[in-house]
């Protein structure tokens, strides 16, 4: 699991650093929580991150989700970035991706696998408020996955 670790704490790192390298409005750091459901498997994962603008529409959202696998320990950890298109002054529809990991251990056996995000979503409400929102994520790898998720932003 190490180069999982690995891969989230350089994910955080670069959150941080490009929040704290900018005074800019859209830099503002918020939480994100979200529940979600991998359509293969029918797994559901449980996690949260952290939410960055790095330009005017412009986010990068690093996350940790831990899947619900009976019999065994799973985490996807992913990098995205979106750009978000705003549709009206309470909400907005995004287009983005990014790099994902796909941790799993079972009995003595653990597989570590990369991949692409793909993922579009939608939100109501202001960025400046607790708001919630809808994703559809792609995981294109090994083994391709997609996942439906709901949350919310703070």
């Amino acid at each position: 699991m190490k180069a999982s670790h690995l891969f989230l704490t350089a994910s955080l790192v670069l959150a941080l650093i490009v929040a704290a390298s900018s005074s800019q409005s859209y830099a503002q750091v918020r939480g994100d929580v979200r529940v979600g459901l991998f359509t293969e498997g029918s797994d559901v994962t449980l996690g949260g991150g952290i939410i960055t603008g790095i330009a005017p529409d412009l986010y990068i959202n690093p996350m940790i989700e831990y899947v619900f696998i009976s019999g065994a320990t799973s985490l996807f950890m992913s990098l995205d970035g979106h750009y978000d298109f705003p549709i009206r002054t309470d909400a907005h529809v995004w287009l983005g991706g990014g790099l994902g990991v796909m941790y799993i251990s079972v009995n003595s056996f653990s597989d570590t696998n990369v991949g692409l995000n793909l993922l579009t979503g939608f939100a109501l409400g202001t960025r400046e408020s607790v708001y919630p929102y809808f994703q559809l994520k792609g995981f294109l790898s090994r083994t391709n996955n997609l996942q439906l998720a709901i949350g919310l932003r703070f």
